[in-house]
Parts: C-alpha cells; structure tokens; sequence
C-alpha cells in the first residue's frame, strides 16, 4: 500500500510530493518527507518546523524590504533557491532603490537584496557634470532633432551639423548658377514645411545657425562653472540642465536684410 509524502529540500522548503511505500507492514517513505500535508496558500511558501513533523507558514516576498536579510548561494540549484532568486531578480527590476549584489566568488559566491547606497555629495557633482557633458555633446552629432532656433524669418530651423552642411551646399547652388536663375530654392523647415527662399535668406539662416551653436557653447561652460561653485546638497538639488535654443523673433535680429 502506498500513501502521500510530501518532500522538502535542503532548505527544508515543501517542494513536491512523493510515495511512501509500505512493504510487509513497514514504511518505506522518500527521504527529506513527511507524511503531513502543507496548507498550500497561495502567496505562502512551507519550511519544515524543528521536529520534522509539521510545516512553517511563510509569505513569499513581496517587496524588495522583504527581501533583506535572505542570501543565497549562485550555484545553489534548490527549490528554495530558485524561489528567492526569482524574486530577487524580479523585485529589484528597474529598481532605483534596491540592487541584487553578489560576494564571493565560485563556490562561495552568495547573492542578497541591498539598498544601493546614496551617492555622496562629490559623487552627486560627478554625474551632473557627465551628464552636462553628454547633453552637450549631443549637440554635435550630425543629427539632432533637439537642436534648433526661431529665424527671423519666422519659422524653425534645424541647428545640426546636417542642416548646417545642406545650408551651405544651397548658397553654393546660387553661386555657381552663371544665369542668377533660379532666384529662390526649396527648403524644408523644422516643421517638415516647404518654404521658398532666396539666397540672402538662406545666409540668414546660416549665421543664425552658427550663433545658436555658439549660444549652446556659452550655456555649457556658463552651467559648467555653475556646477563646480556648488557647496551644499540644496544647491546640487536645485541645478537644472537646461539648453534654450535661440528664437530670433524675440529679439533684434542683426542678419535681416
């Protein structure tokens, strides 16, 4: 005759059921397993109590907090294991408060749930400035849909390196025409609108190009000594990297003809 067992891992967590098998009036059941059945709640995970006769309630973790305190070892293969490295990798996923941080190496590596640590002030002015010199930065790709002004013209120009080059390769277009024929070209705005223009509008654009990205330059080295004059955490709190891009409708125009 055989009868129910239920079997619990190295841990000492329910993991599965096996038989015990009686033979001749003697029972024969799985090794690690008992004959008492856990409540199997959902949200509950089952630790074999001190006298091996009965099972432990547990909550599974639902939160990184919970998590602190539980280690396991990398290279433990467990039921128990697999359950809380689940739920390390699954609650600390994206996570800005709380990292899964091994120690150890091979065989003694262990992995736990921490809180990750509070950059210090120092550290803090470190990434503004890298993050300050990566925005910067993007302003001379060839292509940047986040660079552009207000002509005096009365529309939106692109600022890049692209839209730069294109310019230029339109006033020598009108250069090179002997006829003086065509007296206006094609060109596509910020706002994907085709305008008309002539060459001394193109020229506007061009040095009004070339003044927002000095503009762009001065704002850098104007946030970058900003920044290293910060000495307290309020004013680090406080800083803002904010590029304005120029908008010549605003102010007196010294391109327009």
């Amino acid at each position: 005759m055989a009868t129910t067992a239920y079997k619990y891992d190295s841990h000492g967590m329910y993991y599965t059921t096996g038989i015990t098998q009686k033979i001749k009036g003697v029972e024969y059941p799985p090794v690690n397993s008992i004959a008492v059945a856990p409540a199997l709640k959902d949200g509950y995970y089952y630790m074999i109590n001190e006298n091996k006769d009965g099972w432990i309630e547990k909550k599974v973790p639902e939160t990184c907090e919970e998590m602190i305190g539980i280690t396991i070892k990398h290279q433990d293969l467990s039921p128990y294991a697999n359950l809380m490295r689940e739920r390390m990798n699954s609650l600390t996923q994206g996570s800005s408060e709380y990292r899964v941080t091994a120690q150890g190496e091979g065989e003694n590596e262990i992995r736990f749930v921490e809180k990750i640590p509070k950059p210090t002030f120092e550290e803090q002015k470190t990434q503004k400035a890298q993050e300050l010199a990566s925005k910067a930065a993007s302003f001379e790709q060839n292509l940047n849909k986040d660079m552009y002004f207000v002509s005096s013209l009365g529309f939106k120009v692109n600022g890049d390196r692209r839209t730069r080059s294109n310019i230029e390769d339109l006033i020598t277009y009108f250069d090179v025409q002997a006829t003086g024929e065509p007296k206006s070209v094609a060109y596509r705005d910020y706002d994907n609108v085709e305008r008309l223009v002539t060459k001394e509008q193109l020229q506007i654009m061009l040095a009004e190009l070339v003044e927002c990205g000095n503009s762009l330059y001065q704002q850098k080295w104007s946030m970058e000594a900003e920044l290293e004059a910060i000495t307290t955490q309020e004013e680090l709190d406080n800083f803002e990297i904010v590029f304005v891009m120029k908008d010549y409708t605003a102010e007196p125009s010294t391109y327009a003809a």
